[in-house]
């Protein structure tokens, strides 16, 4: 048997050095082919990975966008109504320091004592203080409990 496959083995040297040199190149050939493969299968899953980020970050986007949209009309909304409250506030003003003023001429002709007279012109001059210069205002004829809004 040993005589066959030196026999054997002599005669078809080239022959057999032909066909591992094949054998090898297609072994060779198709760990290429597996390791292409496995290579492209990654970046393709990166891209979709990448993409479905990207619809992620847009829809994102989008949805902030809306988001400050509706802020910003809120927003216009609101300061809309402090200018008409504004406007409601200075004509309500404008009509007690008309009153107060109409007013001040019937306590000419008034009965009551002078103490009397005293504390309802300090509440007088309190409320048009109140009018003008609002509740807030930091001064000894403020209302009780102004301090509260100061803290």
């Amino acid at each position: 048997m040993t005589k066959f496959i030196t026999r054997f083995w002599n005669i078809n040297k080239t022959k057999i050095f032909i066909v591992f040199v094949f054998l090898v190149c297609v072994f060779s050939a198709f760990m290429f082919g597996v390791h292409e493969g496995k290579s492209n299968a990654k970046v393709d899953y990166a891209n979709q990975k990448a993409k479905d980020s990207t619809n992620v970050l847009n829809n994102f986007i989008a949805s902030t966008q809306q988001l400050i949209q509706s802020a910003n009309e809120v927003s216009n909304h609101l300061a809309k109504q402090i200018v008409e409250r504004k406007n409601e506030d200075e004509k309500s003003t404008e009509i007690l320091r008309k009153f107060l003023i109409s007013q001040s001429s019937d306590n000419n002709d008034c009965e009551f004592d002078d103490d009397v007279m005293r504390i309802i012109k300090q509440a007088r001059n309190n409320a048009t203080t109140a009018t003008t210069d609002g509740f807030t205002r930091h001064n000894r004829n403020t209302m009780r409990g102004s301090d509260i809004n100061a803290k």
